[in-house]
């Protein structure tokens, strides 16, 4: 099972122009061959020969600029495309980061205002306004029960990170109400 542990905005290879660029034109030009021109889509991709690498520092596991080269150029594999905004979280954090807020522009999208989508489809003027992570705890066990308030518990145990919390909240997917499989009773 795979499961996203945390989300970091601005993403690390925000400072590759060579793997922003190859990103955003590939993408672009995947959308309009599939017959889109306007609007708000969540996009699942990977990025092949990226000038970006893992390395290990002191423990910790990063992405790092590692260099591009003429005869390694990015290469973007375009894999799930959804006519929608990304998940909750992900606007969120967008917001709060660059400003852009994709619910208020799929609206406008709806609505047809173009002129108000473009005008709110600028992030702030120098991109991120600081650096956002979006974390999970994931809960892979049966039984384990997370309490409503887990939220309020962290930040009351560690009341030094709570300045740095824009936002925390709880979510756990609805419980299936029947366990065992086909036959059980």
């Amino acid at each position: 099972m795979y499961l996203d542990t945390a989300i970091l905005f601005p993403y690390a290879a925000s400072r590759s122009y060579d793997d922003v660029s190859a990103i955003e034109s590939s993408l672009h030009q995947g959308l309009l061959k599939l017959g889109f021109r306007s609007g708000v889509f969540h996009l699942e991709a990977r990025v092949q020969n990226s000038s970006m690498r893992y390395q290990g520092t002191d423990g910790v596991v990063e992405l790092a600029y590692m260099g591009s080269t003429a005869s390694c150029q990015p290469e973007v594999v375009l894999i799930e495309v959804n006519a929608r905004p990304p998940g909750l979280q992900a606007v969120f954090a967008v917001a709060y980061t660059f400003g852009v807020d994709y619910s208020a522009l799929q609206i406008l999208q709806a609505l047809d205002d173009h002129e108000r989508f473009t005008a709110l489809a600028q992030p702030f003027a120098y991109h991120a306004q600081y650096r956002c992570e979006i974390s999970f705890i994931p809960v892979h066990r049966e039984n384990i029960r997370v309490p409503d308030d887990f939220c309020e518990q962290v930040l009351h145990q560690l009341p030094a990170i709570a300045p740095h919390v824009t936002r925390a909240e709880r979510t756990a997917l609805k419980e299936d109400e029947q366990k065992g499989g086909a036959g059980d009773r």
